[in-house]
Parts: C-alpha cells; structure tokens; sequence
C-alpha cells in the first residue's frame, strides 16, 4: 500500500494524533473471501447476484473451479469500477 513513514522510528509523525513520539510497529489485516452458489461473502460485506425469475429459463449449471496453484483476485463493482476487495489464495495445505 505504499506506507512506510509511520513505521519508521526517524520519520514517523503522529503528532496530530498523540502528544508523545508515537510509531506503528505492526498491522495485522485478516479477511476471507468465501464464493459459492448462493454468491460471494467478503469479510463483513456481502455481495448476492440477483436473478429475475422466469418459467422458460433454467438455474444455470454450477462452475466449476479448480484452484490448482496460487492465485491473486479482485472483487470490482462492474458499474462504478470500484476496487470492493482484494486478496491471494495460496495452498491451504502449506
């Protein structure tokens, strides 16, 4: 993400924040991501696929998937091009 001054003991500045020298010594981030039939979970936010229902269509066949190596994803909202969420699978394995 490209911040790197507040966790400097020279360049760190929170003075707005706190009267006394003040740095971050570390973040810690945790997310999930969980898509299945139903639609897409990411972290606290969820994200369903409307359908309109008619009499002619059927359900569409599930996809099927197979994350066979590493990986790097993003959510988008395909009208405001927005970035909703990014993350990385990795073998569960390791």
């Amino acid at each position: 993400m490209g911040v790197t001054d507040m966790f400097s003991t020279q360049k760190a500045n929170l003075t707005g924040f706190v009267v006394q020298n003040l740095l971050v010594s570390k973040i810690i981030h945790k997310s999930f991501v969980n898509v299945d039939e139903g639609g897409t979970e990411a972290a606290a936010a969820t994200v369903r696929k409307l359908r309109f229902r008619s009499i002619h269509k059927r359900p569409p066949l599930p996809i099927q998937f197979h994350c066979n190596r590493p990986f790097i994803f993003l959510l988008r909202d395909n009208v405001t091009k927005n970035l909703l969420f990014m993350g990385s699978y990795q073998d569960p394995r390791t």
